[in-house]
């Protein structure tokens, strides 16, 4: 059900996801990880959480990943 499965998709690892959650926030230009402020008032947990609602669970081998929907 991904969309871009034909041209290679990215698998993010569940215990990754708030990682890759802010890493992307800051590689889109939305925050500056040389500024504590804002950075340091984020509810990371719930972001993370509203970014997964564009994202799928596969298990492979009983670990859980997440894709692009």
């Amino acid at each position: 059900g991904s969309p871009d499965w034909g041209n290679g998709e990215t698998f993010i690892r569940d215990t990754y996801f708030k990682d890759y959650a802010q890493e992307l926030a800051k590689d889109c230009g939305m925050i500056s990880e040389n500024q504590s402020w804002p950075n340091n008032c984020i509810d990371w947990e719930q972001a993370t959480r509203e970014l997964q609602m564009d994202y799928l669970t596969v298990d492979f081998d009983g670990v859980n990943y997440w894709v692009r929907a």
